[in-house]
């Protein structure tokens, strides 16, 4: 305000007497926009000069000016700029110096109602911050992807046509009512007449940052990034520039007719840290969060839920799409979708260049009860046509829909299967994840398409509570997963066992693994990620555990519930005198039994000397001066024995922590039943103090 009082002040001076003839003509007023800062209060009865006291009270002014880094437009919160057509300010800023368009005084966000008019538009400028706005044009239009459409607006468009254009901030937005709520960039048909570019072109956004905004109740779109779309070949080099370096962070979006968010042809992307609900149900074929034509881009600590279809495509959460090379979607959760947690789509056709997905990550993500959709052929995650080099792995998905006979929990299809022009996949990995098929619901269905190349699918645990696991391969159906490794080689490695999930189908927190779980250090080492779901480390134990959470038990078949005593070695007496039951458990449905002078013992790799590990479970004896023991002891180097006895005949919960000494080179955990003594051990756990 100073800077502006001093500028009207030389102003004045300069003028020969002219400052009684300030009127609010534009050729004065543009002289005034040098100060930096213009005032609009669309309530105000006149038209004023754009200072603070005396503020415009429409657009003109503004939209007929060339701004520089430094200036400020700032509507009255509290008002509603109706009828005043498009803000379309000119110029550009500069990342150390933009120009913002804001908010000033107290109250409600100002308000652009721009009806059949785009609310905020930008063309062929950079440099530009818009905060604290909210922006509404009008919901009218139509879903045509083919057809420019010219009654669809825009809260806010920003494109760009002839260069490549740096450095844009959208903080503490709010859009709503409009066709499309944000549209950055254009991409064949972009829906609004105003910036509407039909074929590629040289121009593109960079450093783009949307953070913080609420988007909701538009006809069309929530938020999209478009560009330049080049059919060349994966790898090679493009004509055309692409967007580069945007993210989308912290906001909210729902109740969008088409996508809630979708970015395409854009380089270096991160979707993260938003929830996205009650979006696609106006069109067929749309996701919350997606990319299409990118590379290197990450959907990663989303929520997603009630994604909806008007038809039978798609209303999933998440997508890696066509042409998209290094895509990563990770550590989201997923629920009550009518279509996938995430869907991976290439499209090969041998008569265009290729558009495969490829080197795609989906990782550490949570689906409970997603795919829907009483007649689309999805599994919560879904591999369809030429998806190459990518990899699955970690997920916890819950999956309920047992009324749909396509829905699987994993699918692997495309149209007409191998004989689709959309391709088949290869070199595809999917490892470690934890399936489990409420309601009798089916576990894998991997066509013909999916099934060659170098696709593999393995330590996968699956488990249904009430029925068959149903896995299909090409055209067969398999019961368990013994009968499919059988036949087919895969899922050797795969188990079916209780899970022991803390909560399943209440929510994100009930996919962590209780103690038992026959989960925990069953997985196989795949990348080296840093975290789980849940903020853990990947690796708190000898070996990864199946899921998306990771526990701190280092113990393998920690409570028998894979169904044998794997994982564990025996220790003195026969190998008839120790087994996992099933009719003497205190967790789950199954225990370790051993008879006298037996025992179980199970190595701990990757222990140091001088850590403490807390050591837990539940066990009790049988039999006349009954004593059993449970502890950890060296197996090579210094002696040492840690161990409590066990004199209980019923399940008695007993922990001990025992420090490893200098000198000892390998040990183990071990419970041993004595001389004439019957032991059950059940639940066991170590970890680190």
């Amino acid at each position: 305000m100073k800077k502006w009082m001093l500028v009207v002040a030389l102003f004045v001076l300069s003028s020969c007497g002219l400052q009684n003839q300030v009127t609010n003509s534009d050729s004065s007023r543009l002289s005034l926009a040098a100060a930096g800062t213009y005032y609009i209060d669309c309530s105000a009865a006149s038209n004023g000069t754009g200072s603070l006291s005396n503020p415009f009270n429409n657009f003109s002014t503004i939209n007929a000016t060339t701004f520089t880094g430094g200036d400020a437009i700032l509507l009255k919160r509290g008002t509603i700029c109706s009828g005043k057509g498009t803000l379309y300010p000119k110029g550009s800023g500069s990342a150390l110096s933009p120009i913002k368009i804001g908010a000033y005084g107290t109250g409600a966000r100002p308000r652009i109602s721009s009806g059949s008019n785009t609310a905020l538009r930008l063309l062929n400028q950079g440099g530009w911050v818009i905060e604290n706005i909210r922006v509404s044009s009008s919901t009218a239009g139509t879903h045509d992807d083919n057809t420019p459409c010219t009654t669809c607006y825009a809260g806010i468009a920003i494109n760009a046509t002839d260069a490549t254009y740096s450095y844009f901030r959208i903080t503490g937005v709010e859009a709503d009512g409009n066709f499309a709520g944000i549209r950055l960039g254009s991409y064949k048909y972009t829906n609004d007449p105003r910036v509407w570019v039909p074929d590629n072109n040289a121009g593109a956004l960079t450093d783009i940052i949307i953070d913080g905004v609420i988007v909701h109740d538009n006809n069309g779109p929530g938020i999209s990034l478009l560009g330049n779309y080049e059919k060349v070949a994966t790898g090679a080099a493009l004509t055309y520039p692409r967007n580069q370096y945007a993210s989308l962070r912290n906001s909210t979006i729902y109740n969008n007719g088409e996508d809630g968010a979708i970015f395409i042809s854009v380089n270096d992307a991160w979707i993260y840290d938003n929830v996205g609900y009650n979006n696609g149900a106006l069109k067929d074929a749309r996701y919350t969060f997606w990319y299409w034509n990118s590379k290197n881009v990450y959907l990663q600590r989303n929520e997603a839920y009630n994604a909806k279809t008007p038809g039978t495509q798609d209303g999933g959460a998440y997508d890696c799409d066509w042409h998209v090379e290094e895509c990563f979607i990770e550590y989201n959760y997923s629920h009550d979708n009518q279509g996938p947690l995430a869907l991976m789509i290439g499209y090969l056709n041998s008569g265009s260049p290729d558009e495969s997905l490829d080197d795609c990550t989906i990782r550490y993500n949570v689906s409970q009860n997603d795919v829907t959709h009483p007649s689309n052929s999805y599994g919560a995650i879904t591999f369809f046509g030429s998806v190459k080099n990518c990899k699955v792995y970690n997920n916890t998905i819950y999956f309920s829909n047992s009324s749909n006979p396509s829905a699987t929990a994993i699918k692997g299809t495309t149209f007409n299967d191998s004989s689709s022009v959309f391709g088949n996949g290869s070199n595809n990995t999917v490892r470690n994840n934890l399936v489990y098929l409420a309601n009798g619901a089916k576990g894998m269905g991997i066509g013909s398409s999916q099934t060659g190349n170098g696709n593999t699918y393995d330590y996968d645990l699956f488990y249904a509570p009430s029925g068959n696991t149903v896995l299909t391969w090409d055209t067969n159906w398999y019961s368990t997963v013994s009968g499919l490794c059988s036949a087919t080689g895969q899922e050797c490695n795969g188990i079916e066992a209780q899970p022991h999930l803390s909560n399943p189908g209440g929510g994100k927190n009930g996919y962590t693994l209780g103690v038992g779980s026959a989960a925990i250090n069953a997985g196989t080492t795949i990348d080296s990620p840093s975290f789980d779901n849940y903020g853990n480390p990947a690796l708190r134990g000898p070996a990864r555990d199946i899921g998306a959470f990771e526990s701190a038990n280092w113990l393998k078949n920690p409570g028998a519930e894979i169904g044998n005593r794997d994982e564990w070695t025996q220790w003195g007496g026969t190998t008839s005198g120790v087994t996992a039951e099933s009719w003497n458990v205190s967790n789950g449905s199954y225990a370790f039994y051993v008879g006298p002078d037996n025992g179980l013992a199970q190595d701990i790799t990757g222990f140091s000397t001088g850590t403490t590990y807390n050591l837990s479970a539940r066990v009790k004896v049988y039999g006349a001066s009954a004593t059993g023991y449970f502890g950890m002891k060296s197996t090579a180097g210094t002696a040492w024995d840690c161990s409590v006895a066990v004199t209980e005949t019923n399940f008695t919960a007993k922990t001990l922590s025992c420090t490893v000494p200098s000198g000892v080179t390998a040990i183990a955990t071990y419970f041993w039943g004595g001389t004439g003594t019957w032991m059950w051990a059940d639940d066991l756990e170590v970890r680190p103090q």
